[in-house]
């Protein structure tokens, strides 16, 4: 069951500064840390204290220590949310959020085990107490299908220019929901360039997104998605190679 049941394929496309049909999209954990501890006046009678803070500064500095012995293609990034009150009080509580990205759910879950480790470290070399959780739901990689990918490459109008797949290969990395859905029927996930060399999620993408011409883009990135759709119903031979790729890989 679920909510693909009967559905043939998918596909999305998505700006972003570079152009791949086969984009890198990797498995994510998003994970929130907290560590609880003891507060007392930092100057009166600190030893009465436990430091939640501390105890985040070095779980978050054991993962920088790690990081000389992540595989290149693993992403760790996290930030410190909260970090105290006041000066004079011994924080009781302090919090990260941090996200976990691997190149599949195996070595997803790899990269957990070290992270946990280094999170505990804070906590041990303290005394505080820590709460670790995943706040959403896991993302997978991206398993995109060539069958399908080569028939919407075959689509792409005017303005939208793909490299061939070993270059996809080299194009930055990123995490989408996408990718459980191509773990449940054939998918793809191309991305097309609009005119900028700012990465997503900054104010410069935003601007160079909000343009005539990048409206004309996703029109006709769009449209490769429908032209590629017809392809398939009018040739139920491409619907067959797509889902046995899909089943055999």
């Amino acid at each position: 069951g679920g909510a693909f049941e009967g559905i043939d394929f998918a596909m999305m496309v998505h700006p972003f500064p570079f152009n791949a049909i086969y984009p890198n999209v990797l498995s994510i954990s998003r994970m929130n840390i907290v560590y609880r501890g003891k507060s007392a006046h930092a100057a009166a009678f600190p030893w009465e204290g436990v430091n939640a803070l501390d105890a985040a500064v070095n779980g978050y500095t054991a993962v920088s220590h790690m990081r000389q012995h992540l595989k290149p293609t693993w992403r760790v990034h996290g930030v410190i949310t909260n970090g105290g009150i006041k000066p004079n009080i011994i924080p009781e509580k302090a919090e990260m959020d941090f996200n976990l990205r691997a190149p599949n759910n195996s070595e997803l879950e790899e990269l957990r085990i070290k992270m946990r480790g280094c999170f505990q470290s804070g906590a041990t070399a303290t005394g505080c107490c820590i709460e670790i959780d995943e706040t959403e739901i896991p993302y997978s990689n991206m398993k995109s299908n060539t069958i399908l990918g080569e028939l919407y490459r075959s689509n792409v109008t005017l303005g939208i220019i793909y490299g061939d797949k070993e270059s996809d290969r080299n194009t930055p990395s990123f995490s989408t929901d996408m990718g459980d859905v191509s773990h449940q029927v054939p998918s793809i996930h191309p991305t097309y360039a609009i005119d900028t060399d700012c990465p997503n999620h900054t104010s410069g993408f935003t601007a160079a997104a909000n343009t005539t011409d990048s409206h004309e883009l996703t029109l006709k990135a769009a449209a490769c998605m429908a032209r590629t759709v017809i392809d398939v119903v009018y040739k139920p031979e491409m619907l067959e190679q797509i889902k046995h790729e899909f089943n055999n890989s």
